[in-house]
């Protein structure tokens, strides 16, 4: 994936996804969008062999701003994803649209709390806005495609109540933590349990070290977040959580990297003996 700036009026010109649904009626609902934020400025796009560039998301901004409804940004940063045909944009679509680009339902994550007697104390889980985390952390589990229609937050819920326990327990605010990075604490808790406490809360603390060109895992997925601020997207979510993966390998490991963490494997990060899936 690489990244490029376009105007605003060049990114509207970009070519619409296919699968784009209604932009007329998100528009009409996009209340979020109303009050300018610097987030706005981070949109993506696939790229066809041809160079052909066509939209994965911004598609609502970019009606909102061709109407003028919606301030602009000076320039807009553009994530370009590779796609071989145009079968694979409609796809890769899909990916953005399921994970990042709309939190799943904050009362059926609240519902499903009580319906296990949960209350929590942290203001990132009253929220609810954990659903997206969670069907990225149960592509960790199941092997499932983040996409998958028939997610059922009921039963990720209690597939990861044990991690939620301990999410929670940090007692992180609001938009404290992104969709991946809240993903990759659930997996990192059922992989190695309290063990991983002391590296999210200096994640969490930003109290990583670096010294000599070398970094522990806190201070590289820290780095990694300031440059992923204000990206979405379904693939961006997958890729940052399987990073964070790594950084916590490492740091467990007492390993130090030179670089930001490459992406683990999250369909083979949980082994079988570590799985549930419960009914």
């Amino acid at each position: 994936m690489s990244t490029i700036k376009m105007t605003v009026d060049d990114w509207i010109a970009v070519e619409d996804n296919p699968r784009q649904r209604d932009t007329e009626r998100h528009a009409a609902k996009a209340r979020h969008l109303k009050q300018f934020s610097p987030t706005h400025a981070f949109v993506a796009a696939a790229k066809l062999p041809s160079g052909k560039l066509v939209k994965l998301d911004g598609h609502t901004r970019a009606l909102l701003w061709k109407r003028k409804e919606l301030d602009r940004p000076k320039a807009v940063e553009v994530s370009i994803v590779p796609a071989k045909s145009m079968d694979e944009v409609k796809e890769l679509y899909t990916h953005y649209d399921n994970i990042g680009a709309v939190e799943i339902a904050t009362d059926k994550v609240s519902g499903a709390f009580r319906e296990i007697n949960f209350q929590p104390k942290s203001t990132l889980l009253k929220t609810g806005r954990i659903g997206s985390a969670l069907r990225t952390a149960m592509v960790g589990v199941g092997g499932w495609s983040a996409r998958e229609q028939d997610f059922n937050v009921y039963r990720a819920i209690n597939e990861f109540a044990c991690e939620i326990l301990a999410l929670d327990d940090l007692n992180l605010g609001k938009g404290s933590a992104s969709t991946g990075i809240i993903a990759a604490f659930l997996l990192s808790y059922r992989k190695h349990g309290e063990s991983v406490i002391p590296f999210w809360s200096a994640v969490f603390a930003n109290a990583g070290t670096k010294a000599n060109g070398q970094m522990d895992g806190v201070q590289a997925l820290n780095e990694l977040m300031m440059q992923r601020r204000g990206m979405y997207g379904g693939q961006n979510v997958l890729d940052l959580c399987a990073r964070a993966l790594h950084a916590c390998e490492k740091w467990l490991n007492g390993d130090s990297l030179s670089m930001i963490p490459r992406p683990l494997d999250l369909t083979s990060y949980i082994t079988r003996k570590e799985k549930r899936l419960v009914a």
